[in-house]
């Protein structure tokens, strides 16, 4: 009986050993990583060229994320463009940029893992038309103070070309140079950017149209010196543009005497003729 009682003792504590052992097995299982979770966030600051939009990493899949972002086209699934946004799960956020104007965009948040990149959903968007340029915004390094008419030298059906001056003079009074020397200018709307680089040929320094050529703001490096009839246009809207002196200003049209050039008064709108070697202000313009 003794005997018996011993050996089911034994198979006893055996089989709760056994038990434990399983139980303790069970307990350490350690399920194999699996893709991550994620979601695509909503597209905003919606402008012409540029969007923002990211993704939500809920679940790295029990692997780590090392590399999270976007990617986007212009038709669905697209993944023609991409950018990565670090890593690890959490909420991202992307700017697009280089963007076209009035398009449709397809995004896709993504998250990569050991196991494999996954996708979030697809969300589309359109970028926005901006409102054409008009007078008096600040525009290509200045401030737009004229838009091309039909009729006008430069207009074009269907697009939004001007003038823009410089919001400040160029370095004060100066001559208009190389009196005597009849560089062959004109004086008609469109014809400033030419006479400035006819005027080039001039071998003095520091006369107009070559300082209005050096102007560089807004990095742009197309500043002339304004003809006759575009300086007109410059002087009947300057209130756009502002800080102008009351007084005269130089226009890059030579008059008939090949000593004289004309300028013009923004005391009162007039124009006249004045020997080259006079000193007067200068305002350098563009087109765009």
């Amino acid at each position: 009986m003794k005997k018996l009682i011993t050996l089911l003792f034994v198979f006893s504590a055996f089989t709760s050993n056994a038990q434990r052992t399983m139980f303790t097995s069970q307990n350490n299982y350690v399920a194999p990583p699996s893709p991550p979770v994620l979601v695509t966030t909503a597209v905003t600051a919606i402008t012409g060229t540029t969007a923002t939009s990211g993704g939500t990493i809920t679940a790295d899949g029990g692997a780590t994320v090392t590399s999270r972002g976007l990617v986007w086209g212009t038709s669905p699934g697209a993944s023609t463009f991409s950018s990565t946004s670090g890593a690890g799960i959490g909420t991202f956020s992307t700017n697009l940029t280089g963007l076209n104007i009035s398009t449709t965009y397809y995004v896709r948040a993504f998250a990569t893992n050991s196991v494999a990149t996954v996708y979030g959903a697809e969300v589309s968007f359109t970028t926005i038309t901006p409102p054409p340029p008009a007078a008096g915004d600040s525009y290509g390094g200045g401030k737009i103070f004229y838009i091309f008419q039909p009729g006008d030298p430069g207009y074009v059906a269907g697009q939004y070309h001007g003038l823009i001056a410089a919001t400040s003079d160029t370095q004060g009074y100066r001559v208009f140079g190389c009196r005597g020397w009849p560089a062959g200018t004109s004086t008609a709307l469109g014809t400033g950017a030419a006479n400035t680089t006819t005027l080039l040929g001039c071998s003095e320094s520091n006369f107009a149209a070559k300082l209005a050529r050096a102007v560089r703001d807004g990095g742009y490096t197309d500043w002339y010196l304004p003809s006759k009839d575009e300086l007109n246009k410059l002087y009947l809207n300057r209130n756009l543009v502002g800080n102008f002196i009351d007084d005269k200003y130089w226009s890059s049209s030579e008059s008939s005497n090949a000593a004289y050039s004309w300028f013009q008064r923004f005391s009162d709108g007039s124009q006249d003729a004045d020997d080259k070697n006079a000193q007067k202000g200068i305002r350098a313009i563009r087109t765009f």
